[in-house]
């Protein structure tokens, strides 16, 4: 009994703690471990807006870097979408696939690149 509960307070405090990808509903981030940078992309999935009264839905999209904002626009309902920055004196573009089934947004997919260095796929 005691060991079933030790273990169980050991995963616990494992799954906590672990600095890898971390996935929920509106937000995805991050870590590379070789510099210790990371990544927050978080979009607003449960609010849409209209432009101009012509359909045209939008989602809202901030990716920060070690806490710093680096982009923060509006992506459209298309398929595909890209919105860019810059960080520490380098280009980041944020480029998302954004599947909607039957009038419904799905899993978004995003790359973000920074310069020449980094990309990551962040799925949420």
């Amino acid at each position: 009994m005691k060991s079933a509960i030790l273990l169980s307070a050991c995963l616990l405090l494992i799954s906590a703690c672990s600095p890898s990808l971390k996935n929920d509903s509106q937000a995805s981030q991050y870590y590379w471990p070789e510099s210790g940078d990371s990544i927050l992309i978080s979009a607003d999935l449960n609010n849409n807006f209209t432009e101009h009264g012509a359909g045209v839905t939008s989602r809202h999209l901030v990716v920060k870097f070690n806490g710093e904002a680096v982009v923060d626009g509006f992506l459209s309902d298309t398929y595909e979408g890209m919105l860019t920055g810059t960080y520490a004196g380098q280009d980041v573009s944020v480029t998302c696939h954004m599947p909607k089934v039957s009038g419904q947004w799905r899993e978004v997919r995003c790359v973000v690149t920074h310069g020449d260095k980094w990309a990551a796929n962040l799925t949420f």
